[in-house]
């Protein structure tokens, strides 16, 4: 739940209103609306119920870019650039969103 509530509270000023599906295989994350929860999570659900996000289920089998880079990264020489890329890429498409809506 943590990385959820990070993430979505790390890129709020460019998700603003849009949704935002997050898909998880962390069957937790998806039940937390049924279970007892701590006050942390409370304060983080709290938080995050101001934005427009849905929660996904995805089988770990079908998760394969999680599942890739969590047995992969750092074990590959091509580990860094595959880093790289998943770094560059959102970056390029978020400057170009801001361009177009400027003008």
């Amino acid at each position: 739940m943590f990385a959820i509530y990070y993430n979505l509270t790390k890129w709020k000023p460019y998700i603003g209103n849009k949704h935002v599906i997050v898909r998880t295989d962390n069957t937790g994350t998806m039940t937390s609306g049924k279970i007892p929860r701590n006050t942390t999570i409370e304060r983080w659900l709290i938080e995050l119920q101001d934005m427009n996000y849905t929660l996904e289920r995805i089988p770990g089998k079908d998760n394969n870019i999680a599942d890739w880079l969590s047995r992969h990264l750092g074990q590959t020489k091509d580990s860094e650039e595959v880093l790289l890329k998943l770094k560059i890429q959102p970056k390029q498409e978020l400057r170009k969103d801001y361009k177009e809506k400027q003008e």
